[in-house]
């Protein structure tokens, strides 16, 4: 046990003692819940930057296309098609 344990069960008991190590458990828990909200907070950063990102991206695509007469293109990774369903926009790449 801690210092403190043992100080705390020297002056109030084994009840005190108890206490303390409970509330020394406690800050421990404490400090890693924060460190992981700010994890959790710095993803979720991360991605909205990302989601922006790739928004950006698929309009600069939908020009691209647009450009092509809404044909396929040709890539030197496959074949890109423009697929509209239900008003949703998304690409696929066919290799």
């Amino acid at each position: 046990m801690s210092d403190r344990v043992h100080d705390a069960a020297s002056r109030g008991g084994v009840a005190r003692a108890a206490v303390v190590a409970m509330n020394e458990g406690r800050k421990e828990l404490g400090a890693k819940a924060a460190a992981l909200c700010a994890r959790l907070a710095d993803l979720r950063r991360q991605a909205r930057t990302v989601e922006k990102t790739i928004v950006s991206v698929e309009q600069e695509l939908d020009l691209v296309v647009e450009k092509a007469g809404d044909s396929p293109l040709e890539t030197p990774s496959g074949t890109l098609h423009r697929v509209v369903e239900a008003g949703a926009r998304r690409f696929v790449l066919e290799v």
